[in-house]
């Protein structure tokens, strides 16, 4: 009886043992209940969670370096050696077109294309007043001439003498190779001894000076004012009583010409 009594006893014991075990669970694993994460302030505050910020998205660059693309027109000047290729030259950092009319001149021993020249700085049309002369030292207009490689006008009094030593009507080439003023009173006299305005001629001093009247030198060396007779290459005094006749035998009046004078006529035995 007592033997009974006591395995129902364990058989009781073994019964609550395993419902405690059921009740209790698996043992929780170490390493899970390490990594798993613990509640925030925030998120007991019920406080939306801060999403991290993003790094801006950054441009994806050429993978051309700028040192690569330099010295093409529109490009970087390039640090080394030639700064612009052909047809391009450096300004402002930058590689330019040149050499065509309108644009810069090219670093180059050519530096503009075709019949074009370098003046100040832009390629241009030659021979035009101002700008460089072309091929012969030749300039496109007639009263320009070519100095020190540029087109400048000539020909009037104070500017440069034109080609052939030319200068324009009242000016003459002097020994400095610029024109001087010529042909009026007092100034020397133009190429071929001619001065301007009439009552003028070049006397022996290469200097214009009056003529035509009494005692003054002959204009263009045979013209004298009327009542005077070049003689000489001087005026003299004509058509009076013993005065030599005037150009074609004219004398004063109650006089006539005998043999080139004027005498008296027209008393008895005259």
């Amino acid at each position: 009886m007592q033997r009974a009594v006591l395995v129902v006893c364990v058989l009781a014991l073994m019964a609550c043992d395993d419902g405690s075990a059921r009740d209790a669970g698996p043992p929780p694993d170490r390493a899970a209940v390490d990594a798993a994460p613990m509640d925030t302030p925030a998120a007991d505050l019920g406080t939306e969670a801060t999403t991290p910020e993003r790094p801006e998205d950054a441009t994806p660059r050429d993978s051309t370096s700028d040192a690569a693309r330099c010295g093409v027109p529109g490009g970087t000047c390039c640090p080394a050696g030639e700064a612009c290729a052909d047809g391009a030259t450096c300004r402002e950092g930058r590689c330019v077109p040149c050499g065509e009319r309108g644009a810069a001149c090219c670093p180059r021993a050519t530096p503009c294309l075709g019949v074009f020249v370098c003046t100040a700085g832009v390629c241009g049309p030659c021979g035009a007043r101002g700008a460089a002369c072309c091929a012969g030292d030749r300039c496109v207009g007639m009263a320009d001439v070519c100095a020190a490689g540029r087109c400048e006008p000539c020909g009037r009094a104070g500017e440069r003498c034109c080609a052939g030593e030319a200068c324009l009507e009242g000016a003459a080439c002097a020994a400095t190779g610029f024109c001087r003023a010529c042909g009026a009173e007092g100034q020397p006299c133009c190429p071929g001894a001619a001065c301007v305005g009439a009552g003028l001629s070049c006397d022996a001093t290469d200097t214009c000076a009056p003529c035509g009247a009494s005692g003054q030198r002959c204009c263009g060396g045979v013209t004298c004012a009327a009542g005077t007779l070049c003689r000489g290459g001087s005026c003299a005094p004509c058509g009076g009583a013993g005065q030599p006749c005037c150009a074609g035998g004219a004398c004063a009046g109650g006089t006539a010409c005998t043999s080139g004078t004027c005498g008296a006529c027209g008393a008895s035995g005259q």
